[in-house]
């Protein structure tokens, strides 16, 4: 069984690493022009030449300032690649992987099938390991892209420069993985939640921006860069993502076993 829902997903798999690969490729289209805004805010405000460059450098200073220690090409796979591109693709790439697994059985009315089969208990945990196990084979793949289009473009980097941030990335998406999939497990469609989640992704980073919700924007944490620069601790948000994503899963399984179908 657990072989059979990873060949179903096999085709989305494929999917988000051709998506990843042409992302990659436009990245690399921005990295000259990144280059030459850190040159330029490497100058000292006495160099440039007119207030507005003053401003325009300050303007960049969050994508342009190279920390001390960091490499130009690592920050930049760190700032453009894991903490954009590819990271904010994370919490969608869950969704899609999680919702469909429980939903997709009850549209296809093969649920009750599939029960005189199997238990339920293998059922949620076959289809959520399977689920889980595709998504971080394509955060993986995902993770080493970056880096791999820096060195086929010729600025040379580590192909796992960027692993610093896979732990994040994985527990984020084992956190995001696991709260859609008690959705799926609860609701008997699939279009409604769908949208409803796609509305919560982009929803959450716009409402974290309140400091009274800061703690709900994971974009942060999945692009590791407070790991790269080894600045403060994020184990206990990384223990508490695991905590919750163990009790959604728990969740998942208790409300499964006791349904009626």
């Amino acid at each position: 069984m657990f072989y059979k829902e990873l060949n179903q997903l096999k085709t989305v798999i494929v999917i988000f690493i051709l998506v990843f690969f042409a992302l990659s490729l436009t990245m690399m289209a921005f990295k000259p022009m990144y280059d030459d805004l850190v040159k330029l805010y490497s100058k000292s405000a006495s160099e440039l030449s007119s207030t507005s460059m003053e401003a325009m450098a300050e303007s960049m200073k969050d994508i342009a300032k190279v920390p001390e220690g960091v490499s130009e090409n690592v920050w930049f796979v760190a700032t453009q690649w894991n903490g954009k591109n590819f990271g904010q693709f994370i919490p969608l790439m869950a969704l899609i992987f999680a919702l469909p697994m429980i939903c997709r059985e009850r549209e296809k009315k093969t649920l009750s099938i599939l029960l005189s089969r199997v238990s339920r208990k293998n059922i949620i945990t076959v289809k959520y390991l399977a689920g889980l196990s595709s998504l971080l084979f394509v955060i993986l793949i995902g993770n080493i892209t970056g880096p791999l289009a820096m060195n086929l473009f010729g600025y040379g980097t580590n192909l796992f420069g960027g692993m610093y941030a896979f732990l994040n990335q994985t527990v984020a998406g084992t956190f995001v993985f696991s709260l859609f999939f008690l959705i799926s497990v609860i609701s008997g469609e699939i279009l409604k939640p769908m949208i409803l989640g796609i509305i919560a992704v982009i929803a959450v980073p716009i409402i974290s921006v309140f400091s009274w919700a800061s703690f709900l924007n994971i974009y942060e944490y999945l692009s590791g860069i407070k790991t790269l620069l080894m600045f403060g601790s994020e184990s206990v948000y990384t223990a508490v993502l695991l905590v919750l994503s163990a009790m959604s899963f728990l969740l998942s399984l208790t409300i499964f076993e006791r349904e009626e179908f």
